[in-house]
């Protein structure tokens, strides 16, 4: 039961409520507010709200507080509910008891098991903004106490609610000029923004940038219409979201093209990603849609422009190539050479070798076994291709190959490597250091090292084994340095 009060006490409660401090504004303000009432006056229920819909048929709640603890906003219709006539006659509305039998079609009211409603409009400038509303399980029995009450408190908080509406608002408006009002991700002017902020703080790291494109993507939207199409890109959109890291950023391009920004990753990051996207979007239950992706990597410091750039680049090259598959290129703009793209019709390999050059001396491998000794023949010649600057200038440089899914290799393939190592040897061609990359949970992980090692034994090579890049990435440049001086 809600107790008389005198008038001395009505004032004492509301300076006590209003005792807000003074760089409290807008929601912290109104949520201060509702705790001193809960405080004070104990009722169980506090929600100050705004008016919504066409109409003000609907209000959306700014504070809500059950029992002194703040709830999730929500919204709901006023139709058939006490507050709407608080809306409806711009009035102070009270129901000291029995409030839920008054309105049976509130099924909320009912849910909330409460006896008494307190209700009020906030007006600002003679304009009808929102209401405030306590409700009770016990019954009231001042009415006059309470009425007075809730028209002070309403006239209080009109100016911080609608302050608090107008900064949401305008928060929703700079959110907007933010976004793809297609994807709802980022568009292209924040990217770039972003991309820098992320850069500065990240500014000793390397980075990525994937540039995405949807594989023949015309032809979804002149054969299924363009909504099929706007379907497409707004599942690439959370197939991509899907695909990176907490902290990456991605954003639409234009059209259907994504672009994605990776701080402070290495090659075997942004490959274990870019895998994802083409797995994710692969297993799309919209439509079925490839995308060719291009990756660069840039060095700390190094203008973004010229990385997106190289990036974009990468990616016609993948479209070049085939399509629905990644393209990596380096800084100097040298593309990966791919075992599946030498000789197609006459190489029928088990697994994939795609190389790319780093720095202009690391020469990086990624591998997908397993191995037979089809793909070895493919790798010589595609060596031969990808290693011909390094050969004709007598360069110096180290090998790095990194297994990804298996490192297992049949008999013929092991016996052609050895044969092959023997070769570059004799011939002055081979690197300085070769470090293989085999993770612990891949296939031929426990007995490949040992076998790999055994072909590079008495080579004259020096090899060695990793579990992680970046060890592999420190030895083979620590060996190279040596041979600079």
């Amino acid at each position: 039961m809600k107790q008389d009060y005198s008038s001395s006490d009505t004032m004492k409660m509301l300076n006590a409520i209003l005792d807000v401090p003074k760089e409290l504004h807008g929601k912290d303000y109104l949520q201060k507010i509702a705790r001193n009432i809960w405080d004070i006056c104990q009722f169980e229920f506090v929600i100050m709200g705004h008016a919504v819909g066409e109409k003000n048929e609907k209000v959306r709640t700014s504070v809500a507080l059950v029992h002194g603890k703040l709830i999730d906003n929500f919204t709901y219709n006023l139709e058939h509910t006490p507050c709407e006539n608080v809306f409806s006659g711009q009035r102070v509305c009270i129901h000291k008891q029995n409030v839920a039998e008054l309105f049976p079609e509130d099924a909320m009211l009912i849910d909330m098991g409460v006896q008494s409603y307190i209700g009020a409009p906030t007006i600002v400038n003679g304009r009808l903004f929102g209401l405030i509303a306590l409700l009770d399980s016990n019954r009231i029995i001042n009415e006059e106490h309470f009425r007075a009450f809730i028209e002070f408190i309403a006239s209080r908080t009109s100016i911080e609610l609608e302050r608090y509406i107008n900064q949401k608002e305008l928060e929703e408006l700079t959110k907007r000029a933010k976004l793809d009002p297609l994807t709802g991700i980022f568009n292209r002017n924040e990217f770039e923004q972003s991309a820098k902020n992320l850069l500065q703080r990240y500014a000793n790291s390397n980075y990525a940038i994937i540039f995405i494109d949807a594989d023949n993507f015309k032809s979804i939207n002149d054969t299924y219409g363009h909504q099929k199409g706007d379907d497409v890109l707004c599942m690439l959109a959370e197939k991509l979201q899907l695909s990176i890291r907490n902290g990456d950023i991605l954003a639409r391009y234009g059209g259907e093209e994504f672009i994605a920004i990776l701080a402070n990753v290495d090659i075997a990051i942004t490959e274990e990603v870019t895998s994802r996207m083409h797995k994710n979007i692969n297993e799309n239950t919209v439509h079925p849609v490839t995308v060719s992706i291009g990756v660069s990597i840039g060095k700390p410091h190094e203008q973004l422009s010229v990385v997106i750039s190289r990036a974009d680049a990468a990616m016609y090259q993948a479209k070049n190539n085939g399509k629905n598959q990644t393209c990596f290129i380096n800084n100097k703009q040298n593309f990966a050479y791919s075992s599946d793209r030498i000789n197609p019709e006459k190489f029928m390999p088990h697994g994939r070798v795609e190389i790319t050059l780093i720095d202009q001396h690391i020469v990086f491998y990624r591998a997908e076994g397993p191995f037979n000794q089809e793909l070895m023949t493919a790798i010589s010649e595609m060596e031969s291709i990808a290693l011909a600057d390094f050969h004709k200038a007598d360069k110096q440089w180290v090998k790095v190959v990194l297994f990804r899914n298996s490192c297992a290799a049949e008999p013929a393939f092991l016996a052609d490597l050895s044969t092959y190592i023997k070769h570059v040897t004799q011939n002055n061609i081979a690197p300085l250091a070769n470090a293989f990359i085999i993770p612990r949970n891949i296939e031929g992980a426990e007995k490949m090292p040992e076998l790999f090692a055994q072909c590079y034994k008495d080579s004259g090579v020096n090899f060695k084994v990793f579990t992680q890049e970046i060890d592999a990435l420190e030895w083979v440049n620590s060996i190279y340095n040596q041979h600079q001086h």
